[in-house]
């Protein structure tokens, strides 16, 4: 198979466009959307969805997005071995990052900053939470930006961590939805709806657990009929009157037209955007990464209460 086809596939999947991606990968769209069509007819199945305003990942798709990011990693680690070998090494920043939050400025402004200022290459992963810490742990990535409900990683003495935003949890459900004239609602308005949720496999498992025990403790049972492996099918879904769901105030930056978000008055759940590495596994690059971001935090912050 065609290394180049699965980075043109990749970088399709994270943008969720294939105009962006081929802004980005500097190849001509007409060109991009042939080079899919040919992964796709190799494979003898469909990768992408096409929609009016962009694509989406079939089932297929989500599957073999992860297995295809964990072969182009391998490739990158051979590729820096050989460069290290050869005494020709450049400076690359590995970073995890899970796909809603990649337009947050703090991470957009820290990445081109360390490229730009302190030449360093940048292999930026998508990569769900739970895989972040995952590759973490075992060196494939150098840092990750992950949501931390009730301190599941300030609690683990592997990693360094910095928080960058904290986020209510916010209810997503359909513009037609019974409840959505109301301005905020409560668990108890709840009862009886069905939730579509982020796969309880690609989520850290003791923040799940935490915000269904939060629902719980104020009455609620969550009734997750679909799970999904992306925010992009979430809000799909959401919009399509599957069903409701749990996501991060944040969201309100990229949420479609048909879906809003209401806040829910009785449930006091915080998530941190929080940025992680191995402490064991720091690099002089991670570090001078961690420093730019917090820099980033304090320059934005002023900007973030003005608006």
């Amino acid at each position: 198979m065609d290394l180049r086809k699965l980075r043109y596939f990749a970088a399709i999947a994270e943008t969720h466009n294939f105009r962006r991606a081929s802004a980005r990968l500097h190849i001509a769209q007409p060109a991009l959307t042939r080079q899919i069509g040919d992964l796709e007819a190799s494979l003898g199945i469909r990768l992408f969805e096409r929609l009016p305003r962009g694509v989406r990942l079939t089932p297929f798709g989500e599957t073999f997005l992860p297995k295809a990011k964990r072969i182009l990693n391998d490739i990158d680690n051979l590729h820096e071995l050989a460069q290290k070998a050869s005494g020709k090494l450049n400076r690359v920043l590995k970073v995890g990052v899970e796909d809603s939050v990649m337009q947050n400025p703090v991470i957009t402004k820290s990445l081109c900053m360390l490229k730009h200022e302190c030449n360093v290459s940048l292999s930026i992963i998508p990569l769900s939470e739970k895989e972040q810490l995952s590759w973490l742990l075992d060196g494939s990535i150098d840092a990750g930006f992950a949501y931390d409900i009730c301190s599941e990683f300030s609690g683990n003495s592997d990693f360094g961590r910095f928080v960058v935003q904290t986020d209510r949890i916010l209810l997503a459900l359909p513009k037609a939805h019974r409840l959505s004239s109301k301005a905020s609602v409560t668990l108890s308005d709840l009862q009886g709806e069905p939730f579509v949720m982020i796969a309880r496999d690609k989520a850290p498992t003791v923040g799940y657990d935490y915000l269904l025990g939060a629902c719980r403790a104020g009455g609620l049972i969550i009734n997750v009929t679909q799970e999904v492996l992306s925010m992009e099918t979430l809000f799909a879904f959401v919009a399509n009157s599957v069903g409701c769901s749990l996501v991060a105030e944040h969201a309100r930056e990229y949420i479609p037209n048909d879906v809003i978000l209401r806040p829910i008055s009785d449930l006091k759940v915080e998530l941190e955007l929080t940025l992680l590495w191995n402490l064991a596994l720091t690099s002089d690059v991670a570090n001078t990464f961690a420093q730019i971001v917090k820099k980033q935090c304090i320059r934005l912050a002023p900007l973030a209460l003005a608006s």
